[in-house]
């Protein structure tokens, strides 16, 4: 699957290689725990999830493809805050 990044994952700054690394080897050890939010082949949330399972040998990932808006309102208070 090829997906592209929306414009509106830019607002978060990228991982630290550090923190990065840590999301590969849980990723390898025990695959995405949360969905990647994709809506019409673009990348709203899970930018740092996707690119570490494309690091790993694990080729089953999980997507969630639904109305981003609607989607995001249900998940507030929760995850990484635009700095």
């Amino acid at each position: 699957m090829t997906f592209t990044l929306h414009k509106i994952v830019s607002i978060f700054p990228r991982m630290p290689a550090d923190e990065f690394e840590v999301l590969v080897a849980d990723i390898r050890a025990h695959g995405i725990r949360q969905p990647i939010l994709v809506h019409a082949g673009q990348i709203l949330d899970g930018r740092h999830r996707w690119e570490a399972a494309r690091g790993t040998s694990r080729t089953r990932r999980r997507f969630a493809s639904r109305h981003p808006i609607s989607s995001r309102r249900s998940k507030r208070g929760g995850g990484r805050s635009p700095r």
